[in-house]
């Protein structure tokens, strides 16, 4: 998870992966806000790239993944109402 919008997911690319000297970054412009943004990607993230060679799959539809994460919050027990936004909220308060 890298808390960015679903938008912005949907656009990235090989070329938005940057090596930097301790790991990775994803740098990417934020299609709504404009900004340039550089997210560290964690190691569990950079093993994933490694399995594709750094190619990255175009997501399900944002309907798709929302009705995913239902599955996955009914498996989890959680009886709130989640989707992709919640993951951005969530992400920027344990970070």
């Amino acid at each position: 998870e890298t808390a960015l919008r679903y938008s912005d997911y949907g656009k990235l690319r090989k070329l938005n992966i940057e090596e930097v000297e301790n790991g990775y970054n994803l740098k990417v412009k934020t299609q709504k806000t404009k900004a340039h943004i550089i997210v560290p990607l964690s190691k569990v993230a950079i093993s994933i790239f490694e399995k594709y060679s750094f190619n990255i799959p175009p997501p399900p539809t944002n309907q798709k993944m929302n009705k995913n994460l239902k599955v996955i919050a009914g498996f989890a027990e959680i009886d709130k109402l989640i989707g992709t936004h919640t993951g951005r909220r969530t992400f920027c308060t344990i970070q």
